[in-house]
């Protein structure tokens, strides 16, 4: 193995393993929401119309950090993506 491929590995297994202590971080950690939110349990209830707004907006908190995560991962892959579309054949000139 050259030089050029072992920095490269390392490197790869560098970030891979931040970025599994990052997303283990993530998913531990509660999201901040808004303490006057009231949170269902899983879904919400429509029984009375005034409460179907503060119902919807706390079940909406409550799973605000995977939607979050969801969208990190998402951003990331398509920049994955465009970063291989654009990369340059090893022969290919300028």
């Amino acid at each position: 193995m050259s030089d050029s491929v072992r920095a490269t590995t390392t490197a790869g297994i560098i970030v891979s393993v931040l970025l599994f202590i990052s997303f283990m971080y993530v998913v531990n950690t509660p999201f901040p929401a808004d303490e006057r939110a009231h949170y269902p349990s899983q879904s919400v209830s429509t029984s009375d119309p005034n409460e179907i707004g503060p119902s919807m907006s706390g079940f909406l908190w409550g799973y605000k950090g995977f939607d979050l995560l969801m969208q990190t991962l998402v951003l990331f892959a398509t920049s994955i993506c465009c970063l291989a579309m654009l990369r340059r054949e090893q022969g290919e000139s300028r």
